[in-house]
């Protein structure tokens, strides 16, 4: 099996993946049932109120036993923030997994869903779904890589908090609302840490906003992009093109990012624009929306960034730690390649996630040039070196 096959596996199930989350939230009792609360070393530290949904646990678990079974080489090596253990409202503790048939599956969940068979059979047919597919061929000229040496980083439902309380009336509203939610898969190499590939899917995406200057849209539901030594491969051409000339005019960023943060660029004539999810504020820097994503603390993980930051270096962007950032505003600026950030495998599957949180913050760019530009701006008395 080659990495293109398992780049065309990753989007026809991103679409699957986004299928499920939209039959889930599409069914307002059924999605009543499947809001869990994280509680303990699972809690990201940054919300107040931070959910585990049945969706999410059952996305990565179908996407594992899909790898398992059409990428042996891969087996073992699907990550992501969910545990596959799921509580019902009687406290049995269940292990979620997809069985080797629809009414096996359902039984299964029927456990979780406290005997609602309706509901645990309109979930089971989802996922045992065949038809679902992105509609996208991937091309086999990518990069040859041998599959032993990969590894997937996934975030199921990113932005749960829009996929819980958002809706389609505000996707008018810039970074709110079911627009935010993305489906991220992530690929990286286990031997350096370098991501190899990606996959964004916006299950709820509104039609895609024109370009600045009046360009036709760039991309529909879904992006991807491959990163190789000597060659690229990503989904549109159009997003590579448009680098030239790119001045850094907008930079996403979290509702929580630091006040002085916000001032310097202000200050500078940069917009910034707030969005929820880390995965779609990346995704509005890949289709040029924004030129830059800063998020100062550490409150995003390596399922959050690994597929965008993928997809950004196909373009001639990256993602660097924020703590790396005041290097870029020094004469010369070092090498940006040298400073991208790395992932791991996890150690420790379902527990404790502070291993793979990015600690020293992010900054996700669209080009070098926007990524000087940024620096200078926010370390503007850096000392040349």
């Amino acid at each position: 099996m080659s990495l293109s096959c398992l780049m065309q596996v990753l989007l026809d199930y991103s679409a699957k993946a986004a299928s499920l989350a939209r039959t889930i939230r599409e069914d307002e009792t059924l999605f009543a049932l499947l809001v869990e609360e994280k509680t303990g070393d699972s809690k990201n530290v940054r919300f107040t109120q931070d959910f585990k949904t049945l969706s999410d646990v059952l996305i990565q678990q179908a996407l594992c036993s899909l790898i398992d079974k059409q990428f042996p080489a891969l087996r073992g090596r699907v990550y992501g923030e969910e545990q596959a253990v799921f509580s019902n409202t009687v406290g049995e503790q269940i292990t979620v997994a997809v069985q080797s048939n629809e009414e096996a599956t359902a039984a299964l969940l029927a456990q979780v869903l406290n005997g609602n068979n309706t509901a645990a059979a309109a979930l089971a047919h989802e996922v045992h779904r065949s038809d679902v597919t992105s509609g996208v061929s991937v091309s086999s000229a990518l990069p040859a890589l041998p599959l032993e040496n990969l590894a997937i980083w996934i975030d199921p439902i990113d932005s749960t908090a829009e996929y819980i309380k958002g809706d389609d009336k505000q996707a008018n509203h810039a970074g709110r609302g079911l627009q935010c939610v993305t489906v991220l898969l992530g690929v990286f190499d286990t031997t350096d840490g370098r991501p190899v590939a990606g996959v964004v899917h916006q299950p709820f995406a509104a039609p895609p906003p024109a370009c600045r200057g009046g360009d036709s849209p760039l991309r529909g539901p879904v992006l991807w992009g491959v990163c190789g030594d000597t060659n690229n491969l990503l989904s549109s051409s159009d997003l590579q093109a448009r680098l030239s000339d790119v001045a850094l005019e907008r930079v996403s960023v979290s509702s929580s990012e630091k006040e002085e943060i916000l001032q310097c660029l202000t200050a500078a004539g940069v917009q910034t624009v707030p969005a929820a999810g880390a995965g779609y504020k990346a995704l509005i820097v890949i289709d040029d929306q924004v030129q830059a994503y800063v998020c100062s603390k550490p409150s995003t993980y390596m399922w959050d960034t690994c597929a965008p930051h993928a997809i950004l270096i196909s373009i001639g962007g990256g993602v660097i730690p924020y703590t790396s950032l005041e290097l870029f505003s020094r004469d010369p600026a070092p090498d940006a390649s040298l400073h991208q950030l790395k992932y791991v495998e996890a150690t420790h599957p379902g527990g404790d996630i502070s291993p793979y949180c990015n600690a020293g913050g992010v900054v996700a760019y669209r080009s070098f040039a926007c990524l000087v530009a940024l620096a200078k701006i926010l370390f503007p008395n850096s000392d040349s070196q």
